[in-house]
Order: C-alpha cells, then sequence, then structure tokens
C-alpha cells in the first residue's frame, strides 16, 4: 500500500515541500506545518480528523477477509507514540422464524443477538493489517404451504459472523470479537426458546496491548420478536468511538411473526429477518500538532 497524498504524487515530500524527496519527512519546521521526522505515519480505509485531537480511520465495511487494510508506513521516534485505539464488532444473528397456526395463537420467533463489541489500546510496527467482517446471521426458512401448520418454519436464525483484525502473516497479533446467537422459532401455542447472548468470549493475543470494553451482548426473551442490541447497547455516550462507530457491531434480525391460517389451510409461516448489518472496525490515534488535511493518517 503505497502512501499517496491528496494531489496524487506518490513522493510525499513534493506534497510538504521537502528538498530531499527520499528522505521521509525531513526539513519541515514547526512554523510551517507540516509532518516532523519523528511523526507517526499510517493509511487505509476512510481517514477522517473530526476535531477531537484524534485521526480515525474507518476500515472497508466488505464482508470476509480483506488483506492489508491498513498500514503503518513509519513509526514515531518515541515508542510510546506507536500505539492505536480499535474497536472490533461482531455482527447479529438472524431472527427466527415465526409459528402457523389454524386455530389462533401462533406466535412468532424470537429476535436473533447483537454482536459483541470490543475495544483495545495495541503498540503497532511499520506493514501492514489485515481483517475480518462478519456477516449478519440470516433467517432460516423450511417447510410452507399446505399441511405444514406447526412451529415456525426451518427453525432459528443463524449466527452472526465474527470479525478480526490482525498483522499481516503475525497470528500473535490478532484481535477477535464474536457475533450473535440466531433467535429461535415461535411455537403454535407458546413463545419459543430466549435467544442467548453473544456470550462467546473475546479472544486476543497481542502483547503489550490492554482491553478496554469487553461487551458482549444481552439475550433477548422467547416472547420478543424484536433483535437484540449489539454489544449490551445502548453504550455510554463516553465511548470513544460512539461518534463515528456508533453501536459499534450489528444488532440481532428480527423474529418472523405468528400467523394463524382462516379455513384450515395450514403451513403458511412468516420467515425471520436477517441482521440488519455485518460488523465494523474503527481505530484512532492522537493527531500531529501541525495536522494537515491534505496529509491524513499523521500522528506526533
Amino acid at each position: 500500500m503505497s502512501f499517496k497524498s491528496s494531489t496524487g504524487a506518490d513522493d510525499v515530500g513534493k506534497r510538504i515541500n521537502v528538498s530531499s524527496s527520499n528522505q521521509l519527512g525531513q526539513g519541515v519546521g514547526g512554523a510551517g506545518g507540516g509532518v516532523t521526522p519523528k511523526s507517526f505515519y499510517a493509511t487505509g480505509g476512510t481517514i477522517t480528523e473530526p476535531g477531537d485531537g484524534y485521526v480515525y480511520h474507518q476500515l472497508p465495511n466488505t464482508v470476509g477477509d480483506t488483506a492489508d487494510v491498513f498500514e503503518v508506513v513509519q513509526m514515531n521516534s518515541e515508542p510510546a507514540k506507536n500505539f492505536i485505539e480499535i474497536m472490533l464488532g461482531g455482527s447479529g444473528g438472524g431472527g427466527g422464524s415465526g409459528a402457523s397456526s389454524d386455530s389462533g395463537g401462533a406466535f412468532p420467533g424470537s429476535g436473533g443477538s447483537g454482536g459483541t463489541v470490543g475495544a483495545w489500546s495495541i503498540p503497532v510496527t511499520t506493514g501492514t493489517y489485515d481483517q475480518r467482517i462478519g456477516a449478519g446471521g440470516v433467517a432460516d426458512f423450511g417447510p410452507n404451504g399446505p399441511g405444514q401448520s406447526g412451529p415456525g418454519g426451518g427453525g432459528g436464525g443463524t449466527p452472526g459472523g465474527f470479525s478480526y483484525f490482525r498483522a499481516s502473516g503475525d497470528p500473535n497479533r490478532e484481535l477477535k470479537t464474536p457475533g450473535g446467537i440466531g433467535g429461535n422459532p415461535g411455537n403454535p401455542g407458546s413463545a419459543g426458546a430466549a435467544t442467548p447472548g453473544s456470550n462467546v468470549a473475546i479472544s486476543w493475543t497481542w502483547a503489550g496491548g490492554t482491553i478496554q470494553d469487553n461487551l458482549p451482548s444481552a439475550g433477548v426473551n422467547g416472547s420478543s420478536p424484536n433483535g437484540g442490541a449489539s454489544g449490551g447497547g445502548p453504550q455510554p455516550s463516553s465511548k470513544w468511538w460512539k461518534p463515528i462507530g456508533g453501536s459499534g457491531g450489528s444488532a440481532g434480525g428480527n423474529g418472523g411473526g405468528g400467523r394463524t391460517n382462516p379455513n384450515n389451510e395450514g403451513g403458511w409461516r412468516n420467515p425471520g429477518n436477517a441482521a440488519g448489518n455485518a460488523g465494523r472496525i474503527l481505530l484512532r490515534y492522537p493527531k500531529i500538532s501541525t495536522y494537515q488535511p491534505g496529509i491524513p493518517g499523521v500522528s506526533d
């Protein structure tokens, strides 16, 4: 991943008027702005600087594995300044399908639970980093039509996928948050079973890292067709990732409504709903005091 300025030039030195183009950041004075020789450079994703003293990278929300989504181009000469904060959210589980009944009392499926949200502070080194964005759970839907009266369709929704962030080629530096649980189907005469929360433990190994948040989602009552919030939300507004990252992960999908069939037709069911969104990843670090919007991803 090469660093490009907003003008499209490959040579960062040209963008900031440095005379020696092969020596990154040299010769830039504090009064004139720009980048100092000791600065931390990073690229990747959508880079924003909202005015709170930090540079943010919203990494792509492409579902699945994506290599080289973030790159540290240059380290700061002070080791204590080579840290980033990062939030990972898992995706929500799909909702359960609703029951069918000829005589009334058909209950909806329960909603899926949301994904877990985790946040860390981790040291980084020059090189590239990979991600996985978990897909939202889907709603299974089984037999439908005359003669299929009974519990909801094909059963519960599927689980939401996990998300990870890791150093390329280094399994000893990886962060992972699990997705939510799929909702259970409704029954003709009673509510379905409750949906567990995303209580699978966060998995991470990163020397020198510290965890800030470990927020599993809550369970969903069996009589509730509403999908559960991610990370046990709503989370406090004081979380650093809330203004840009929202609720972090993805909420669970709603359960399908129960259905009473006229004239004893039997079997027409309502499927559950897929989780609304995939997981997401957001990271930040302090911005340089002489930060220029034309040179994003710089920290001093």
